[in-house]
């Protein structure tokens, strides 16, 4: 019944972090991933003090061991930051089309590391679902390489005729390209 909200809470969180990666790519061009992590990260504590807030005076912190307290800057430090210091740097390398379908690529990989190591059984639904997953992946990697080499030959191709020079030399702004760079 009540289902919904959780339903609601992955909607939201699924645009909240799109929103973030667009931004977050788009910045790291600009900016080292360094600084785009750090503020990603300052932001989205920022967003979280409202939660923190209400649930704080619920739990019972003297209960956390020194492995909890572990855990918790384990996920803090090595997940968030270097994870994000790297997510950030290749998509800035990259690109956020190229790079972002590989986040397609997380259920594969946690199915297959939880077989590895916790021993998770792997049924027929779950590799038929994983490869349907990871041939999705392929070909949109497979289109967006084509759409590249497509985009990169109309580029630097000979212009027809005078009036095709424009629009090449908005995009190509190469002292080698085919047209004056008006």
């Amino acid at each position: 019944a009540e289902s919904w909200i959780g339903d609601l809470l992955i909607l939201v969180a699924g645009f909240c972090a799109s929103v973030g990666y667009v931004f977050g790519g788009r910045a790291a061009r600009r900016i080292p991933a360094v600084g785009v992590t750090l503020w990603g990260l300052v932001i989205g504590g920022i967003a979280l003090l409202p939660l923190f807030a209400w649930r704080a005076g619920t739990v019972e912190w003297s209960a956390a061991t020194l492995s909890s307290w572990s855990a918790v800057a384990y996920l803090a430090f090595a997940v968030s930051s270097l994870g994000y210091l790297l997510w950030y740097w290749a998509l800035a390398r990259g690109g956020i089309a190229r790079i972002g379908t590989l986040q397609f690529m997380q259920p594969v990989a946690s199915l297959i590391l939880a077989v590895l190591i916790l021993g998770e059984a792997m049924t027929l639904p779950l590799a038929a679902c994983a490869a349907l997953v990871l041939a999705g992946t392929i070909l949109a990697h497979r289109g967006l390489e084509e759409e590249k080499d497509e985009n990169e030959t109309r580029r630097t191709r000979r212009p027809r005729s005078w009036k095709d020079c424009a629009p090449v030399a908005r995009q190509n702004s190469s002292p080698c390209s085919p047209c004056p760079p008006w």
